[in-house]
């Protein structure tokens, strides 16, 4: 690989200029020049899946001051799942953390919170790259009778999006969420890459014994990728996981946890030779790389 052929993602889009799993940072991340974007989905209550983080939806958007949807909390918390797409489109995103990131809340209120499918059909994402990551599966929306695998592939033969020359790489820390929508996915569309996402040990999802447990998993699963939280991240480890014939992500880089310089910051990462990064200021990374080409 080498540092110059990481790729360089943006996570959530450009989110530390535009509130985050909007278009507009999605194709501000582009303009910049990142390899693909990364985003999130959550489900609607009639079936839809649409680009959030999670599915409370208070500190990403306004939902608290549009009267039309008081009535669409529940125990005073707004959820995608309790809401239909119509809902949704009233919403607008907002910075949720405002004062980390003042740049991107000077946009708050001015943008729309898409669906998946909005993104699939946007002039900018043709021909790009999209780093799906299913949240909340198995353990969240399942037991609410909603299976967000299956509805990623009803998305995905209803949009056509194949014609549009997009390519798709699905992750999740759900390892059977992610199972599931290999099974539901790959037979249908050709090079779609499932790649699982492990979490430390504390998180309480992650219940395997080692993190090279987790590897071996991946790579019997029938899985493409992995992808690493940075602090976990050693040559090692990376090693291992190519061993597995697996390919190899690391998230998520913030240039506001630098305590030296932002270039020492991007080194000590990008000195584990991945074939993905993460990053929320996608064009300090790519300054920073383009420098070393």
């Amino acid at each position: 690989m080498g540092i110059v052929q990481t790729e360089i993602y943006g996570h959530r889009g450009a989110s530390a200029y535009r509130p985050e799993n909007t278009l507009e940072s999605f194709e501000l991340a582009f303009k910049m020049g990142v390899h693909a974007v990364e985003f999130d989905l959550v489900p609607t209550k009639d079936g839809h899946l649409v680009i959030r983080h999670e599915p409370e939806l208070t500190r990403s958007t306004n939902v608290q001051q549009v009267e039309a949807l008081a009535a669409s909390a529940v125990e005073g918390k707004w959820h995608s799942h309790n809401m239909s797409l119509a809902d949704i489109r009233l919403l607008r995103a907002v910075e949720p953390d405002p004062e980390l990131r003042p740049a991107s809340a000077e946009f708050d209120g001015q943008f729309a919170v898409p669906s998946f499918a909005d993104l699939l059909a946007a002039d900018f994402a043709q021909d790009q790259k999209l780093i799906v990551e299913l949240k909340w599966g198995g353990y969240y929306f399942e037991k609410r009778g909603m299976d967000v695998a299956q509805m990623l592939a009803d998305e995905l033969t209803r949009g056509g999006w194949r014609n549009r020359g997009e390519q798709l790489v699905i992750e999740s820390f759900d390892y059977n969420t992610l199972t599931r929508a290999k099974a539901a996915i790959t037979p249908l569309f050709e090079g779609v890459k499932p790649v699982f996402i492990y979490l430390t040990a504390n998180f309480k999802m992650a219940d395997w014994g080692t993190i090279e447990d987790a590897v071996d998993g991946a790579a019997a699963g029938g899985f493409d990728g992995i992808s690493f939280e940075k602090e976990l991240l050693t040559h090692d480890l990376v090693v291992y996981a190519r061993g597995k014939g697996l390919i190899v992500f690391g998230w998520t880089l913030f240039a506001e946890e630098v305590e030296t310089t932002v270039e020492e910051y991007f080194a000590h990462y990008l000195q584990f030779d991945l074939d993905g990064v993460f990053v929320d200021h996608p064009d300090l990374l790519l300054n920073f790389v383009d420098g070393l080409a």
